[in-house]
């Protein structure tokens, strides 16, 4: 792979093997390099092929510092490493973006804190604490300590970056649909959930799935007709509850709840709620 122009340390115009544009990006991978140099290759982190998409993002990095580029580079890999996952290609921009206007706002003394810390902390808890020791990286590279409702947001972008094809508004919608869901069981039993319990932990996977389709529209059928008579009168309590949250979901999302969405909620509140206290 051939330099065709270096745009910082880290960042680097190229040829690849098929005479390709690229925008290599890996620490240090442009340092003292001249066009027409080689690239060690085993230092590069990410290729992106040029075009115009990618215009946006070679423009972006022209506007971050050495140390910027660092902290995206840095945090990215941890995450890899941690979450054992590979991301959409798009988190090298939205995060880089995101952590260079919330540098700026640092400096002029404007902190934004994320309404939805507490639920991204107990519902993503891998990726908040991703968030975390993102925090650590950028008090160690960049010298300041961010809010630790930072780290909330950074899961965010962690979180939106593991979906095929997400977007950060369909993350954030998503989440805020589990949150009145939970607050609706919460409030109804008067209790409050045991985080620690199997049943809470599968109830929270059961509400992102169930949130995700009712953002997207997507309607769920699995002939549960017979179950459905089942639990209706056997968990009477969570039965109803589940028809609340049904009802709010047609009046604030205009989505239909199935019978089998009623079921598989039904059973979850009614597992969920004998560790309530």
């Amino acid at each position: 792979m051939k330099v065709i122009k270096v745009l910082n340390n880290n960042i680097v115009q190229a040829f690849n093997d098929e005479a390709e544009e690229v925008i290599a990006m890996g620490k240090g991978i442009g340092f003292g390099k001249k066009p027409k140099d080689e690239l060690d290759e085993s230092k590069i982190d990410k290729i992106f092929i040029e075009n115009s998409t990618n215009e946006f993002l070679k423009e972006l990095y022209k506007e971050l510092n050495e140390e910027e580029v660092e902290v995206i580079l840095s945090i990215i890999d941890m995450a890899q490493k941690n979450l054992d996952s590979e991301f959409n290609p798009n988190l090298y921009v939205t995060l880089a973006d995101h952590l260079h206007y919330t540098y700026e706002r640092f400096y002029q003394d404007v902190e934004v804190r994320n309404p939805l810390f507490w639920e991204i902390k107990k519902m993503f808890p891998r990726e908040f604490q991703i968030g975390m020791k993102g925090l650590d990286i950028i008090e160690d590279v960049i010298g300041i300590r961010l809010h630790d409702s930072e780290a909330a947001s950074i899961a965010i972008h962690i979180i939106n970056a593991e979906r095929e094809g997400g977007l950060i508004e369909e993350t954030i919608g998503t989440i805020k649909i589990v949150q009145t869901i939970l607050t609706l069981v919460r409030q109804q039993f008067g209790k409050d959930f045991d985080e620690n319990s199997l049943a809470y932990s599968r109830f929270i996977t059961h509400l992102q799935y169930f949130a995700y389709r009712v953002y997207n529209k997507i309607s769920y059928d699995d002939n549960t007709e017979l179950l459905y008579s089942q639990v209706k009168e056997s968990y009477a309590v969570a039965f109803n509850i589940a028809e609340r949250i049904s009802h709010f979901i047609q009046m604030k999302y205009n989505y239909d709840v199935s019978k089998d969405e009623l079921v598989y909620l039904t059973i979850h509140i009614e597992r969920v709620s004998k560790y309530m206290e």
